[in-house]
This record gives C-alpha cells, structure tokens and sequence, in this order.
C-alpha cells in the first residue's frame, strides 16, 4: 500500500525533503501493529463506501437526466398542443367570418335586387294599389322569389349553426384533452 503526503514548506525556508524522504524511509521500516492494520482496514472500508456512494449517485444523476428529458418532450408536447389550439381557433375565426360575409353578402343581395325591381314608385304604388296594370302579379311574383331565397338562406344559415357547433365541440374536447394531459403529466413524474 502506497501513502500520499502533503509536504508543509517550513516558516523558515529550509529544504525538508530530504529530511521527509528520511522520515518516509524510516516509516515503512517499521513494522504493522494492529492499529495501523485497522487504520488500513478503515481505510479500505471508506474507500468501497465512497465507492457506493459514487455509484448511488450516479444512478440519481441518470434519473435526474431521465425526468428533465421527460419535462422537455411534455414542454414541447404543450407547445405543439397550444400552436395547434391556436390554429383551430384561428380557422374557427376565419370561418366564422366567411360565413358571416357571405350571409351579409345575400341579404345585400336580397336587398339590392328588392330595390332595382321594377322600379321604387312603381313597387310602393303597386303595394298601394294592387289592382294597377301588372302591378299585382310582378309582387306577387316577386315575394315568392324573394320567400324561396329567405327558405334558402335559412338552410344555408341552419348548416352554418351545425358547423360552428361541430367547431365548438372539438375546441371544447381539445381544451378537455389538453387539461386531462397536463393533469396526467405531474402523476406520471411522482411515480418514477
């Protein structure tokens, strides 16, 4: 067995190596007696604890390493789920601005063509006077125009209502997934 010493420089600047290398000659001359045979055992003994000990934490370390992978796939995992929950809500808003221009767009329609019938005075005279030459049956057949568009847009208006609801569904399950996963996420840590 090899022991390692620590060489003290002396206050007065003198060499003591060589009186060290005496000293350590001298030492190893001497015979082992038992309380330097159980020093050595101690010695011993420390060493395989440290030995332990350096094993134990580096099977800590790896699990520390483990679970920061862990927290970094779920942050990511998060990050991806709130893009794309973003995304949805954006495409919902899209959507709900076509829907709504394209309705606004048929009721100018409706409108604009109400106006350039025939011609205002003789529309609000022939509402006034139903019995005026041709008046009567040009109304007429322009309310049932007009009652067939109404019937169409409110088709049109009722498929819309079914998709935004289709939409409010899925943002409601998505915002449940989302909530369920990071709820599942701090269990599943504790138990490794």
């Amino acid at each position: 067995m090899m022991d390692s010493y620590y060489l003290v420089p002396s206050p007065d600047g003198s060499d003591d190596v060589e009186n060290f290398q005496n000293l350590i000659n001298k030492t190893e001359s001497i015979p082992i007696t038992n309380k330097q045979e159980n020093s050595v055992n101690r010695a011993q003994q420390q060493r395989e604890d440290a030995k332990l000990e350096n094993e134990k934490l580096q099977s800590e370390v790896a699990q520390l390493t483990k679970k920061i992978k862990q927290l970094q796939m779920t942050a990511d995992e998060g990050n991806m789920l709130k893009s794309s929950v973003l995304q949805f809500r954006n495409d919902v808003h899209i959507q709900a601005k076509r829907i709504m221009q394209s309705h606004h767009e048929s009721a100018m329609r409706s409108s604009a063509a109400a106006l350039l019938g025939p011609s205002s005075n003789t529309i609000s005279s022939s509402i006034r006077h139903p019995t005026l030459a041709g008046g009567g049956l040009d109304l007429a057949s322009r309310l049932k125009e007009l009652e067939a568009e109404n019937v169409k847009l409110r088709a049109e208006q009722e498929k819309q209502k079914i998709q935004v609801n289709k939409y409010r569904e899925r943002w409601e399950m998505l915002k449940e997934n989302a909530k369920k996963r990071r709820a599942s996420t701090p269990i599943a840590e504790e138990n490794e």
